[in-house]
């Protein structure tokens, strides 16, 4: 430790530099991860809860007699796995009808979650009360539970309502767009063979049923970076700080690791291993990281505290980034340390001490 404080004090401007370009490098990071999450919760979450494998299911052809089989069996066999159709805007609000109500895994801040009484349902607004009546034409509606309207995007009304092969007709209550009808399936397990076996169940029913399936958390990822789209100016403003940081920290490193040659071939000299030498770096740049991570992650949470934020940029710090931020930080710096500093090479050891 005597030896760390004094490597610090006798290359201060160095660990300070070094600090701050982790401290944007970390700052980065957490914006990535905010933006990322705060982003789905909105745009995605908010109608699956936080599934882990969602899944989008596009039915070409597709009838009320199908709609029906997939209620019933879901019902019957996908007691964990949450089906639900696209949203469908009714006079400034978002319906959802629910295929699969024992499988609904949204998360209820007040009331019930979805039964199988199709006159209940759930809401996001905040200005719906549990036991009020709703009216969307022609039929009444119990509100028998709320999500938490955080988590929606502002000024959205949202209306869970559980499917009834009865009462909703394609075309009428449950909107087509284009001949096509899009229903997401979501889990917080894996459902590769559960998506296999609906597939398989509509099309024994409807041959002439187009089905298109795709990894809806893997689009979302890729639409992202699409240009003009409400994600990309998170992505590229944080990636811009993580490339800039990055060329700095590699700057900052190989060019003291060339000013400490001597120091490090004398310990080789001494019997000092490469791995010992790369750890006693590592321990000092560790520090930094640690110290860097923590400043980072702390004007993230001063910003949000103060509002000082935009549609674009969120500030808030999710809980993952205590965690994952200061890891991701470490490790690069023993990357980058792992091929920057010399090995030992015999070779040059004289020539070293020489100079």
């Amino acid at each position: 430790m005597r030896f760390l404080l004094r490597d610090f004090k006798a290359n201060k401007i160095y660990y300070i530099l070094i600090t701050f370009s982790l401290m944007i490098f970390s700052f980065a990071i957490s914006i990535s991860i905010t933006s990322f999450e705060d982003y789905y919760e909105k745009y995605l979450g908010s109608l699956v809860g936080k599934s882990k494998y969602i899944y989008e299911m596009s039915l070409y052809g597709v009838t009320d007699e199908d709609l029906k089989e997939l209620s019933e069996f879901g019902q019957k066999n996908l007691n964990d796995i949450n089906i639900i159709t696209d949203i469908n805007i009714f006079n400034g609000i978002f319906k959802i009808y629910v295929f699969n109500y024992n499988g609904w895994n949204n998360e209820i801040i007040d009331g019930n979650k979805l039964d199988n009484n199709t006159e209940n349902v759930v809401v996001s607004g905040e200005d719906f009360k549990i036991g009020d009546l709703i009216n969307i034409y022609p039929n009444s509606y119990n509100i028998i539970g709320k999500l938490d309207f955080n988590n929606f995007p502002e000024l959205e009304k949202y209306i869970y309502i559980p499917y009834d092969n009865n009462r909703d007709k394609l075309g009428y209550d449950i909107a087509i767009k284009d001949g096509v009808l899009s229903i997401l399936i979501s889990s917080n397990r894996k459902i590769n063979i559960e998506i296999g076996l609906i597939k398989k169940l509509l099309k024994e029913n409807n041959d002439n049923l187009k089905i298109n399936i795709i990894n809806k958390k893997f689009q979302f990822l890729i639409n992202s970076f699409k240009v003009n789209t409400y994600f990309f100016t998170r992505v590229l403003y944080s990636l811009c700080l993580i490339f800039i940081s990055l060329i700095n920290l590699v700057l900052f490193i190989s060019y003291f690791s060339f000013s400490k040659r001597k120091e490090i071939y004398t310990k080789s000299v001494l019997g000092a291993s490469n791995f010992s030498i790369i750890i006693s770096e590592f321990s000092k740049l560790s520090i930094c990281a640690i110290i860097a991570s923590t400043l980072g992650l702390s004007i993230q949470q001063i910003l949000d505290i103060n509002n000082i934020k935009t549609r674009n940029i969120p500030m808030k710090i999710s809980i993952n980034n205590i965690i994952v931020v200061p890891i991701i930080t470490i490790l690069l710096v023993f990357i980058i340390v792992k091929f920057i500093y010399p090995k030992n090479n015999n070779d040059n050891i004289s020539y070293i001490l020489k100079e």
